[in-house]
């Protein structure tokens, strides 16, 4: 007879990753890894319980686990062996790295001095360090020095370090260095952006060159550079004038000093001529009104005294507008016509190139009856009404339109 004993065995194997270094130990021994990686542990009526340590380089912080460790947050993981396992542990070297952006140009030192040094000025190649771990964690400050015509817009903090990071808009820059860090240093040339407004268009252009606008109304010019904007009107339009609070007044030309990001606008307008509706006095009334809205000459519908009040008969239109004017008579009286700028009893079509003044004359007629010399008595009426003339009633005369029956 011959007999042969088997013994199972389960493996375990770990597996390092990450930026940075670091090792994983074991207890019981058999993990050492760097360099030992994996192995195999007896399978035992009672599961067997590896702990496994995780023990970051200097320039390095442990990040986690994965794998079977997945659910520990510590450098300490314990894995029951009640089957094949595999675990992963990440580390982080602690990082930092300078980046810069912008349309301008400049160099970012920190102090420390000699770790970074990341720019246009000469030797300024070191973008990139790393800095031991430990408590308490490195501190870095980042200081942005901006090339000549370049201004420094400030710090955008890609990754943060650490929670005594403080490293925002155009202040100091404050790294706590637990953890990798990216930072980037934004240089600009300052921005000068035109805007037009207006019921009028024009086009606004600069020396130096680069705006023409019209088309191309943003430009970015070296710092303190005076660039000299000049507006013209288009035509049929007229220059307003400067808003925006760099530029200001009525003048056609502006300069902007670029020590900063720089808006303007530039207000055009259209000239407006005046068109005045005149009505004659008396007892005739009678309305103007305008197509496109400003004349309403006169009271529509009444039957109107002399001189009565009238209401906006006078109105200011932009050049070339064109403007149409319909009168209407009130019921006692007619419309006879225009004068002054219009002719003709048909609507007054106008073409406002020039100031306009133009009549409209309404017009009845009065009927008188009176009695003759006689001893008698007796009354007169009229219709349509308005006449009643008797011994009693003195109303002997009305105005009635033309050719009224």
């Amino acid at each position: 007879k011959s007999v042969t004993a088997k013994f199972d065995t389960l493996a375990l194997s770990v597996k390092l990753a990450g930026t940075g270094g670091g090792a994983v130990s074991s207890s019981p021994s058999g993990i050492d890894c760097g360099t030992d990686c994996a192995e195999t542990y007896g399978a035992t009526s009672g599961s067997m319980t590896v702990t496994l340590t995780a023990t970051a380089d200097s320039d390095s912080v442990f990040s986690g686990w994965g794998g079977s460790c997945a659910a520990f947050t510590g450098p300490i993981c314990t894995v029951t062996m009640t089957a094949a396992k595999s675990v992963t542990a990440t580390f982080t070297r602690i990082a930092l790295i300078v980046s810069r952006a912008g349309t301008g140009a400049g160099t970012v030192t920190s102090f420390p001095a000699g770790d970074i040094n990341c720019g246009t000025a000469t030797g300024a190649t070191d973008c990139y360090e790393t800095y031991s771990s430990g408590s308490p964690s490195a501190i870095v400050n980042l200081t942005a020095t901006p090339d000549a015509g370049s201004i420094f817009s400030g710090w955008t903090l890609n990754t943060n370090p650490g929670g005594g990071t403080s490293c925002a808009g155009q202040g100091a820059c404050y790294l706590d260095m637990a953890g990798a860090g990216a930072v980037t240093a934004i240089f600009d040339k300052p921005l000068l952006t035109i805007a037009k407004s207006g019921v009028g268009s024009g086009s606004v252009t600069s020396s130096p060159s680069g705006i023409n606008c019209g088309v191309d109304c943003m430009e970015y010019y070296a710092v303190d550079t005076a660039v000299t904007l000049t507006a013209a009107a288009d035509t049929g339009s007229t220059f307003l004038g400067w808003s925006g609070g760099v530029c200001a007044g009525s003048g056609a030309t502006c300069v902007v000093t670029m020590n900063d990001k720089k808006d303007v606008e530039a207000v055009f307008g259209q000239p407006t001529l005046t068109l005045t509706v005149t009505r004659n006095a008396g007892a005739a009334g009678g309305v103007v009104k305008a197509d496109v809205g400003g004349i309403n000459c006169g009271l529509n519908g009444s039957t109107e005294t002399p001189d009565v009040a009238v209401a906006d008969c006078t109105e200011n239109y932009y050049v070339d507008r064109a403007v149409v004017l319909t009168a209407s008579a009130a019921a006692n009286s007619t419309f006879m016509g225009w004068t002054g700028d219009c002719s003709g009893t048909g609507t007054c079509s106008l073409t406002m190139n020039a100031d306009k003044i133009v009549g409209a004359v309404f017009n009845t007629y009065r009927l008188t009856v009176s009695k003759g010399a006689s001893t008698g008595e007796g009354s007169i009426t009229s219709l349509p009404a308005g006449i009643n003339y008797d011994y009693a009633n003195t109303d002997d005369s009305e105005y009635y339109p033309l050719n009224t029956l």
